[in-house]
């Protein structure tokens, strides 16, 4: 999985998402950024992917893109994922964190 490919995936489910940083300030707004390379071998075969971050912020409860980010995850046979939420107090977002792993 390349860094083209996790855009192209984070962008299916938030076409308004934002690599690295987000300006947009609001009730909602998604941020992506690749974390760490992955690297296997075998049978002197190398295949690169990347472990990245997906963070939803959501003020209120309309989960909507949570879940289709949650769904394109699900539907990619190359992607494992973790999802968590946490909330922020000192912003009163809520952030749906999802940790992932594509080759």
């Amino acid at each position: 999985m390349t860094v083209e490919d996790i855009k192209n995936l984070v962008l299916s489910a938030d076409p308004m998402a934002k690599h690295y940083v987000s300006d947009k300030k609001g009730d909602a707004f998604t941020i992506w950024a690749e974390t760490r390379r992955l690297g296997t071998s075998a049978d002197d075969r190398h295949d690169m992917g990347w472990a990245f971050q997906i963070v939803h912020y959501l003020k209120g409860e309309d989960r909507t893109i949570a879940d289709a980010i949650e769904k394109v995850l699900i539907d990619h046979p190359g992607v494992a994922y973790r999802y968590y939420v946490s909330f922020e107090r000192s912003s009163g977002y809520t952030r749906h964190i999802f940790e992932c792993e594509g080759q």
